[in-house]
């Protein structure tokens, strides 16, 4: 509570033990000053961290106007749910313009692919059109290694774009340590949409040197950061 101070912009919080996302909104939540000021969260957790809040704080923080002015979002090996990430969306009033989610294991994507009666997280799962939709500003969007996001995810996520016109600002996308395969990849640039970014990062994906090639050679990227081993530097 020490650091919360009503003008403080920025909160960054690198493998901090016993923070989480759900601990440290508890605490702005119960702080006496408003923190409206608030621009940039991110935060790191540990795995001693990954106990999830109980408390259902989805009306206190929306109403609380803690959020309005948020405009980086990054969470890394986080304990989030699906649900409380598109709270955080909803209380930033949908202004996000740069999201990183980066190894959340509970982030789990369904698609047709997905046995619904699956035990693979004792949580609701990820809907990317819900996801996208309160984003809808967004410039840099990374998806790391999240469960369940593969080829379809991807045309869901095409789909969703170019009939909501959600990417016209969008100049970096990292969608590394996913299912990408070529032709979902190709399919999220093809026209009417005509997506041109200036950084794409497809590392550890599945993706064929020749699609790399193809999306240089049309310009559709600037630059792709795009490597297939075992050490992968994200």
């Amino acid at each position: 509570k020490k650091i919360l101070n009503p003008h403080i912009e920025t909160i960054e919080l690198d493998s901090v033990p016993g923070i989480s996302i759900a601990s440290l909104l508890d605490a702005m939540l119960g702080n006496t000053e408003p923190l409206s000021t608030l621009r940039e969260l991110k935060i790191v957790e540990t795995e001693t961290t990954m106990d999830s809040s109980h408390r259902d704080w989805r009306n206190e923080l929306l109403n609380s106007k803690l959020l309005s002015n948020l405009s980086v979002l990054m969470l890394r090996n986080s304990c989030i749910t699906p649900k409380m990430l598109e709270d955080i969306l909803l209380a930033s009033l949908c202004q996000i313009k740069s999201l990183h989610l980066v190894l959340n294991r509970y982030i789990v994507f369904q698609n047709r692919q997905t046995n619904p009666s699956s035990s693979q997280t004792p949580y609701e799962y990820a809907n990317i059109s819900n996801l996208i939709a309160k984003v809808p500003h967004i410039e840099e969007l990374s998806i790391v290694g999240c469960p369940g996001f593969n080829q379809l995810t991807l045309n869901e996520l095409s789909k969703e774009a170019m009939t909501n016109h959600l990417f016209d600002k969008l100049f970096y996308l990292n969608l590394s340590m996913n299912k990408v395969e070529d032709n979902s990849l190709i399919q999220l640039f093809r026209k009417p949409y005509n997506l041109k970014l200036d950084k794409l990062v497809i590392q550890y994906c599945e993706v064929s040197p020749g699609t790399v090639k193809y999306l240089l050679d049309n310009k559709m990227c600037r630059s792709i950061d795009y490597k297939m081993s075992d050490r992968v530097v994200l």
